[in-house]
């Protein structure tokens, strides 16, 4: 199947599912819950390695799921491209925000030691 056929699969796929799930909070529930294996690869590329011995990629899906499930009922997608970019932005913010919340952990580890338990590691 060549990239324009795959496309044009793409865009038939999206105007036959999204007119099903408007105004359908539990379609949109289980159009999260299709999509969960390609969140955790897409969640498996953006993850950076410093972040990745702190965080796996499933614990990470998970809790994007946990945090979009609640809200995609508020949500309207006008396809499924606009749907897949949605839930791609929250697991970038969840991925920054689990670096932060690492980061300042460090920081914070790093404010009680010496100049020598910094520098030697």
């Amino acid at each position: 199947m060549s990239e324009d056929d795959r496309a044009s699969a793409d865009e038939a796929n999206d105007a036959a599912r999204l007119p099903f799930t408007e105004g359908d909070p539990a379609a949109l529930q289980r159009l999260v819950l299709e999509h969960e294996g390609a969140l955790r690869a897409f969640v498996g590329r953006q993850l950076p390695a410093r972040l990745a011995t702190k965080e796996s990629i499933s614990d990470l899906s998970q809790s994007i799921i946990g945090d979009v499930l609640p809200k995609v009922g508020d949500a309207s997608f006008e396809n499924l491209s606009a749907f897949r970019g949605w839930l791609y932005t929250v697991a970038l913010n969840k991925i920054r925000e689990r670096g932060r919340y690492w980061t300042a952990a460090r920081r914070d580890q790093d404010r009680g030691a010496t100049l020598h338990d910094i520098e030697t590691g």
